[in-house]
């Protein structure tokens, strides 16, 4: 029998949430036995350090667009304020004054720099997400070839956020036919968050293989196809392995020090 539990990543709820990147520190009861102390904070530790690239970013994120957003105002606000300005002037001078036009420069560039501050964000913080995701499955596969029976995955979830740009209706049923209580949403608003599954087996039995599993949502969507990933765990020699097994014989139970210490005599 193969149970499973989550392990949360806190401080992935927007540029407002104001909680550290973290992986939870809570050892989930189904690992209790099967991971010793010293080897469970060793995990939490480097998943935090793989978790730092979105750390940061979300630090920079803060004060960038705090910037932007104020210079694209401020630049919006002069531009309003010279646009009038001329126009009066223009009017008072019987159009021999400059051309209200020229104050529509600095909202013209307030925008663009809002725009361009948005995309620049968005494309920095995926940049970021995917280099922490690879780092955190990194650490997923290296654990769990280290515990036997015990299998970490990075798992996507879509959180349901709410709803907007919606109008009200007569009937309350919006075209797909739910009851919406006469509100009629055009978007839903949802975030995509990560958290790592772990599989804990029963002795003698394998936990599930490293693979990729698409978002979890309470939105109906198409089954989801996992790819499972053939870890090569043969690529070093038994003597390689044998020393990097003593490097990490104080992160393991005995227990699972002797079957991994049998595995590799095997294949001498």
């Amino acid at each position: 029998m193969v149970q499973s539990s989550r392990i949360e990543i806190s401080g992935q709820m927007g540029m407002c949430d104001t909680s550290e990147v973290t992986v939870s520190r809570s050892m989930p009861a189904v690992m209790e036995g099967r991971m010793n102390n010293f080897a469970w904070i060793s995990f939490c530790d480097k998943m935090d350090e793989a978790l730092e690239p979105v750390a940061k970013a979300k630090k920079i994120m803060v004060v960038g667009m705090g910037v932007t957003m104020g210079v694209s105002l401020l630049l919006v606000i002069v531009g309003f304020v010279t646009f009038g300005a001329l126009a009066s002037k223009s009017v008072s001078s019987y159009g021999n004054s400059a051309s209200p036009v020229i104050g529509m420069i600095p909202f013209g560039l307030g925008m663009l720099l809002m725009i361009l501050g948005t995309v620049g964000s968005s494309c920095y913080a995926a940049s970021k997400s995917g280099e922490a995701r690879n780092k955190m499955k990194k650490v997923c596969e290296e654990t769990s070839a280290l515990h036997q029976g015990i299998s970490f995955h990075i798992r996507d979830e879509m959180r349901f956020m709410g709803y907007r740009g919606g109008s009200y209706n007569n009937d309350g049923y919006n075209n797909n036919g739910y009851n919406t209580g006469g509100y009629r949403s055009n978007n839903v608003d949802v975030l995509n968050t990560n958290y790592i599954e772990v599989y804990v087996a029963e002795a003698g039995e394998a936990a599930p293989a490293q693979g990729y599993v698409g978002p979890s949502s309470t939105i109906p969507t198409a089954p989801v196809l996992a790819v499972v990933e053939e870890a090569n765990i043969n690529a070093k020699t038994p003597e390689e392995r044998m020393r990097e097994l003593q490097k990490m014989k104080g992160m393991l139970t005995e227990d699972e020090y002797q079957a991994k210490r049998a595995e590799i005599l095997s294949d001498v």
